[in-house]
């Protein structure tokens, strides 16, 4: 039993790092792309309900060596993973027609098919398979629940230990390698206490396997990162690519010039003397007296460079990767390095996320350069919406000005980028008195708080230009008039302004840029879902909750048709496997609306968004061991509904309750109250997903008589809810509905499981007994 319950850890531990690390894989992969994490986590958690359903048919009927079959597998899937994530990063170049491309959205599903499904499947399969191997008891939900518990246990420790430890030491093979080290130690551990082989010989055996497996396990690691850049960049070779706490930085080193990619997205040269200098002349011209400045990203990117020219008293540069900084300065040329040592005496650097800076420090600027990529994400979408523009309004001077770039295209946009950038623009108009839009190869969007301070005029910021004595190199400031032509710029006004009633404005609780940004990405990489994206556009939650109500009469009908009354047992099977669903779905959906709006009022803190995980998963092992001392001491079944039914009613009212507990997070000025309330929320969420595991699969098993086929069973319900969750919640609940109705839906279909258990007859008669 100890054997089993220290493999179940195992998994637990093994799975959510392979999770993490196929995760930050596809990020890299599809330019950190929000939708590739609510697919990855969906087809993730599909995989393993498949192998869950296939586990609960034949746990029980693999008696003989049941167990060696176990550990056979338990060894299998850490010998898979490595393996699989090698021959994810050779394989790109077969997807790939033309050199750049964007991947088109229907490769992402392909890709999860071909290189998580086979190792989703087995880890999906060992769970009943633990269960059927740790029967030496008749209380079916202690054993189901110590099971969970264990795998629940190892993924906390999984969360915390990468996100603090392992993310800024180890590269994913040697992570692997050790990982399979300690596979080997549990099946050494099976096959002695089974008489099966010396003890020794075996620890020998994994301790010169890890010895001549992990130094090669960098060089692997790089060779295949190599393999995947030369799929999307060849010719250009790789001079270096790291995968920081945050993103994959790569930097490609030609002609005596550098260039910087992050998640595979080209980002910008250095040096660039031309594009930046224009962009930064235009935007500091704008201003009456740019004494303090504030870029947020981009310290070598050229405009802090530009800004220096304009004499200013202080400019702060924000950025959130120090890692991503380090590695550029280590790449550039000797004369550039000392340039930019001689340059940057003037320049504050703080490592520190821009939306959290902006919400907590004081100091009033005059010029605010938002230089952050486009809002492809809901991360990167937090420094686009009308939230963060107000609190950066209140930390611009009283003339201050802000700028940023939105994709476009010269002289034309098509409807998905006019769609995109008459969000961008309205929401700015949303929150500053002026706001005017220069057309380029990327719209230039520059806002004040006040009227009569920007200027269209190149005549006027000519004037503003030499009166401050400017040099900035070979800039001409003549290169105004062609920019800022007068017809081009009406045109692309009038173009921003057209049915601007149909517009909805970018917020934190309604991110509707960064789906927009699917738009455009199906656009580019010619897959072909407008219409897919169109009817997920559509609905409602009115839909949602209509859908809910049809399901909920189908489940219980049969219970009410005398024909089937005598079968009550059998037709209550299908309710619970619904409960357990919802459970899925709900804590899914929970976690990442949780994570999603801590990063709202925080700022992307990365390394607390994993430690919200690790809490999570904290709950739902406590909630997993109190349900299991509630089967432990229930004297009968009617007990254990009870609990259930309590538990089934605490979910929808804490979904209900979370939109109102986010508004009043958001005006607490005491940010460790708010860290304190966060870690609750989290726990709790967890807690009740966690407890109704174990009580559900004792009333299933009793009513079966099969711990097999009933933790299969219920493991493949809660991994297909868990799918569906994750799908809708992180890819359209939030981006199209928002964040308080995403809490309501969650809420509903929570509910429509407390209905059905309590409307049963089974559970009606149950409770009278």
């Amino acid at each position: 039993m100890i054997t089993i319950i220290f493999s179940a850890f195992l998994i637990g531990y093994s799975t959510l790092l392979y999770q993490i690390i196929f995760l930050r894989e596809f990020l890299t992969i599809y330019y950190g792309n929000e939708l590739c994490i609510g697919t990855v986590l969906a087809l993730w958690l599909l995989g393993t309900s498949i192998g869950g359903a296939i586990g609960a048919k034949i746990a029980g009927r693999i008696k003989n060596n049941r167990d060696h079959f176990l550990f056979i597998l338990l060894f299998l899937v850490h010998l898979l993973f490595p393996v699989l994530l090698f021959c994810l990063r050779i394989s790109i170049k077969a997807f790939i027609t033309t050199k750049g491309e964007y991947l088109p959205i229907y490769y992402l599903f392909a890709q999860c098919l071909i290189f998580m499904f086979p190792l989703n499947i087995i880890i999906g399969l060992m769970f009943p398979m633990f269960c059927a191997s740790a029967k030496k008891r008749t209380d079916y939900g202690f054993i189901v629940g110590t099971i969970y518990l264990s795998e629940s246990a190892g993924a906390l420790c999984a969360g915390i230990i990468f996100t603090f430890i392992l993310v800024d030491r180890l590269d994913y093979f040697q992570i692997a390698t050790i990982q399979l080290v300690l596979a080997a130690i549990a099946v050494i551990l099976y096959f002695y206490r089974e008489k099966r082989a010396k003890k020794t010989l075996f620890i020998l055996f994994a301790l010169l396997c890890f010895i001549l497996i992990f130094p090669a396990a960098s060089w692997v690691d790089q060779k295949s990162i190599t393999r995947r850049w030369d799929a999307f960049f060849s010719p250009l070779s790789l001079t270096e690519s790291i995968d920081t706490r945050y993103q994959n930085v790569a930097i490609c080193s030609h002609d005596k010039q550098l260039d910087v990619y992050t998640n595979l997205k080209y980002r910008f040269s250095i040096p660039d003397p031309y594009t930046n200098e224009i962009y930064s002349q235009l935007i500091l011209c704008q201003c009456e007296k740019p004494d303090n400045i504030l870029l947020i990203g981009g310290v070598y990117s050229g405009i802090a460079k530009a800004c220096l020219s304009h004499h200013p008293k202080k400019i702060d540069v924000i950025e959130l990767d120090k890692k991503y900084v380090q590695l550029i300065e280590k790449n550039l040329s000797p004369d550039l390095k000392n340039f930019f040592k001689q340059k940057q005496k003037n320049i504050s650097l703080k490592f520190i996320d821009g939306r959290f800076y902006i919400k907590t420090q004081k100091t009033l600027y005059d010029v605010v350069f938002i230089n952050t990529p486009e809002p492809d994400s809901a991360m990167l979408n937090r420094f686009y919406t009308v939230n963060f523009f107000r609190e950066l309004k209140t930390n611009l001077s009283d003339n201050g000005i802000c700028a940023l770039k939105a994709i476009s295209a010269p002289n034309y946009i098509g409807d998905e980028i006019q769609r995109y950038n008459k969000t961008i623009y309205h929401t700015l108009k949303e929150v500053f008195a002026d706001v005017i839009a220069v057309p380029g190869e990327k719209i230039t969007f520059i806002a004040c708080k006040n009227k009569n301070i920007l200027s269209a005029d190149p005549a006027e910021l000519i004037k503003r230009y030499r009166k401050r004595g400017v040099t900035a190199g070979q800039f001409s400031p003549e290169i105004f008039y062609p920019i800022l032509e007068p017809d081009r710029l009406q045109s692309l006004e009038a173009k921003l302004r057209a049915k601007a009633s149909s517009i909805r404005i970018n917020t934190d609780t309604n991110p509707i840029a960064y789906y927009i940004n699917l738009y455009l990405w199906d656009t580019f990489s010619g897959s072909k879902l407008h219409p897919v994206l169109n009817f997920t556009e559509k609905i409602r939650p009115i839909h949602v909750v209509f859908v809910l109500a049809a399901l909920m009469c189908f489940l219980l009908l049969p219970q009410f048709i005398k024909p089937f009354s005598r079968k009550n047992n059998n037709f209550f099977k299908p309710i619970l496997y619904w409960i357990i669903f919802s459970t899925g779905f709900t804590g899914m959906g929970i976690e990442l609306f949780l994570i999603f709006m801590f990063q709202n009022i925080f700022g992307y803190l990365y390394s607390m968004i994993g430690f919200i995980v690790a809490l999570f998963m904290f709950g739902l092992a406590a909630g997993s061991l109190m349900a299991m001392r509630c089967v432990k001491r229930a004297k009968s079944e009617s007990f254990i509904l009870k609990i259930l039914i309590i538990a089934e009613i605490s979910i929808p009212l804490l979904s209900f309750s979370l939109p109102f507990f986010m508004a009043g997070l958001t005006s607490i000025s005491n940010t460790a109250l708010i860290y304190i309330i966060f870690t609750v929320l989290v726990s709790v969420c967890g807690f009740l997903t966690g407890i109704e595991f174990p009580l559900t699969a004792h009333l299933l098993t009793n009513i079966n008589k099969d711990i097999g086929f009933s933790s299969g069973i219920l493991s493949n319900a809660d991994h297909l809810g868990a799918f569906f969750g994750s799908l809708a919640v992180g890819t359209f609940l939030i981006p199209i509905l928002g964040t308080t109705a995403t809490a309501y839906i969650i809420g509903f279909l929570n509910l429509s499981s407390f209905i059905l258990l309590v409307s049963s007859p089974f559970s009606i008669r149950l409770i009278k007994k």
